[in-house]
């Protein structure tokens, strides 16, 4: 699929029947991965497989934490509450932030955002003209 840039037909099927908002955010999904394109060519397909499996069987300990860091999580609420468990199960205090869409929407349809996200988790806030930080938190 990514190294052929094309979609085998009973994933066309699925992907086309959705309504128009989805199928806006299933076609931006499939062009970040180089659907459609000559992007990703050079990704195997096995690298592809082990990087999505091993996010299914590599063990996470509970409750995780580290002193003076703290992990940022971008739950896609849409996904479900079975996500929302598993991070408060495997990181303590995590910092969740919570948005109404499906997995990796925020990335793929609002990328704006998504960095505005990441740079708020990080405490990087823009310059203004005259050198000063803007909106700094103390």
């Amino acid at each position: 699929m990514f190294r052929k840039s094309r979609l085998p037909g009973f994933m066309r099927w699925w992907i086309e029947r959705p309504p128009a908002k989805e199928q806006a955010y299933y076609k931006k999904m499939l062009d970040m991965f180089g659907v459609g394109n000559t992007r990703m060519a050079f990704a195997k397909k096995e690298s592809i497989r082990n990087q999505f499996y091993s996010d299914l069987v590599t063990p996470i300990k509970n409750g995780i934490s580290v002193p003076g860091t703290t992990v940022h999580i971008f739950y896609a609420v849409k996904m479900g509450k079975q996500y929302l468990k598993r991070y408060k199960k495997h990181f303590k205090a995590p910092d969740i932030r919570r948005h109404d869409l499906q997995h990796e929407e925020l990335l793929v349809c609002y990328p704006q955002q998504w960095a505005e996200e990441v740079r708020n988790c990080c405490r990087i806030f823009p310059k203004s003209s005259k050198g000063e930080k803007e909106n700094e938190q103390t």
